[in-house]
């Protein structure tokens, strides 16, 4: 998506998402923190405001021995 470290390191999820779709992207993200495994498909931002369509899969779990939401995106097609 083009962001560097500094950009991405403590980003809110959420605002990776297009504006009419923040609210979407904030269900899933409380499905996952509820313990619900969370698979959708929304587009995501890059640093310059393209956007691509991913599937995304939001699970909670664990990273460097602290509670993580763990998401993993994978392309599905350019918008």
């Amino acid at each position: 998506l083009g962001y560097s470290k500094e950009e991405i390191t403590g980003m809110n999820f959420i605002k990776m998402h297009p504006h009419n779709k923040v609210l979407d992207a904030a269900t899933k993200f409380n499905d996952a923190v509820s313990g619900k495994e969370s698979v959708f498909i929304l587009p995501l931002l890059t640093n310059t405001g393209m956007m691509f369509t991913v599937e995304t899969r939001l699970v909670k779990g664990n990273w460097n021995k602290q509670d993580a939401l763990i998401a993993t995106c994978r392309e599905m097609n350019r918008i």
